[in-house]
């Protein structure tokens, strides 16, 4: 809850310069929190968002699947409704805005999020906004964002998530795959 972030923040301003403190706790104030799920290629991070909201929202895969960061919020008036933003042949940013209440918008939506290897333009989507109407997100925005382990991309996915991290997270949640070693999972661990 945002109210036990401002009293625990308030408790932690012994090792915070003053002026970081009064950034943070504007920020706070002035922002609904939203939680990074960050963690590496396949781990789980759209299957566990899809989870929460209580539908396949994110397109999933075995292989990588999320090309950009995804924000998704809560819809105060029930419609679900996606902004994507893509970048076209000649290099300028458009926005498109999707009505997922139809089988046609989820597919697009799908289809704008999803990394595909062998297909360039799968990495035309730079960001996108997804408007829910799942109550969890009534109090926090909960953010994709691609695996960070994903070995072509794993400089350009590391470099999204640490910008997010830096500038707008509240909160942070790593998710491990479990079928991969104890070894790649603590190197992992410790980079963050």
């Amino acid at each position: 809850r945002s109210s036990d972030l401002k009293m625990d923040l308030s408790k932690m301003t012994f090792w915070l310069e003053p002026n970081v403190y009064t950034e943070l706790k504007a920020k706070i104030r002035n922002q609904k929190p939203k939680l990074l799920v960050a963690g590496g290629t396949s781990a789980g991070k759209s299957t566990l968002i899809n989870t929460l909201l209580g539908k396949a929202v994110l397109p999933t895969s075995y292989n990588a699947a999320t090309s950009a960061l995804c924000e998704i919020q809560y819809s105060e008036d029930e419609k679900k409704t996606a902004c994507v933003t893509i970048q076209e042949d000649d290099g300028e940013a458009v926005k498109k805005t999707l009505n997922l209440d139809t089988p046609e918008g989820m597919k697009q939506l799908a289809g704008y999020l999803s990394y595909d290897r062998a297909n360039p333009k799968s990495y035309v989507c730079k960001a996108a906004v997804i408007n829910w109407p799942a109550s969890i997100l009534k109090g926090v925005t909960i953010v994709d964002s691609p695996g960070v382990t994903e070995s072509s991309s794993f400089s350009s996915a590391r470099k999204i998530t640490e910008a997010f991290q830096d500038k707008c997270a509240s909160g942070f949640l790593y998710v491990l795959d479990a079928r991969r070693s104890a070894e790649e999972a603590g190197q992992v661990i410790c980079y963050y």
